[in-house]
């Protein structure tokens, strides 16, 4: 080990970038929030719908009808999604795209308070860079013994924002948090930054995927 101490890092909320100041400590506890790399053209379609098939009888001409797997539960083209992402999230809409917007901002914010590895790699693509670091983030306060107090961010309206990519604008409240140990002590403290606008350009793979994460102003 080469001392105790902590690299000055960015937190990256949705427009601001909060800097962690050195703090007693063996490893690095970098933030959560925003910015990444990426993105696709937008893409709608119908909501999912049920399909059917018929069988002929070996001795009559009578047919049966049988309900299929709804396309909802099967097709990847229109409705699909990780694990624990909720129903609204997983479809191939303007709509799908908010919500699954919303719900990842949400589930970072949830890991910060109570850090869980896994959970936000299936919601990036991998060129998604700042969806890494905070990824790696996690596994850092999980290692080191550390949450965030709070929620990182208040999640506001968000909309489509107009262009031929899936790009989703969120309003969100940058509240004041601390990072704290086990033990209870501060490792770090962020003051209340007021709104900005969180910018998640987003990819279909099977589901929705952050594919970048920006910031604009509120």
């Amino acid at each position: 080990m080469q001392g105790l101490f902590l690299l000055l890092e960015v937190l990256m909320t949705a427009r601001f970038m909060r800097t962690v100041a050195p703090l007693v400590a063996a490893s690095a506890v970098c933030g959560l929030m925003v910015g990444c790399g990426g993105g696709s053209p937008a893409a709608k379609s119908s909501p999912p719908s049920s399909t059917t098939t018929s069988a002929a009888s070996p001795t009559t001409s009578k047919t049966t009808s049988t309900s299929a797997t709804p396309t909802s539960q099967t097709s990847n083209a229109t409705y699909a999604g990780a694990p624990g992402v909720p129903e609204a999230a997983k479809h191939k809409t303007d709509a799908g795209a908010i919500a699954f917007a919303k719900h990842y901002l949400e589930t970072v914010n949830k890991v910060g308070q109570k850090p869980n590895a896994g959970v936000l790699e299936p919601l990036a693509t991998p060129s998604c860079k700042t969806c890494k670091n905070q990824q790696r983030t996690v596994n850092k306060l999980i290692a080191e013994k550390a949450t965030f107090s709070g929620p990182q961010f208040v999640i506001g309206d968000a909309a489509k924002l107009p262009g031929p990519q899936t790009v989703v604008g969120v309003v969100v409240g940058q509240p004041a948090t601390q990072i704290v140990n086990g033990t209870g002590t501060v490792l770090h403290e962020s003051e209340d930054e007021g709104r900005a606008q969180a910018v998640l350009e987003l990819r279909w793979a099977s589901g929705w995927r952050v594919a970048e994460l920006k910031h604009a102003a509120a």
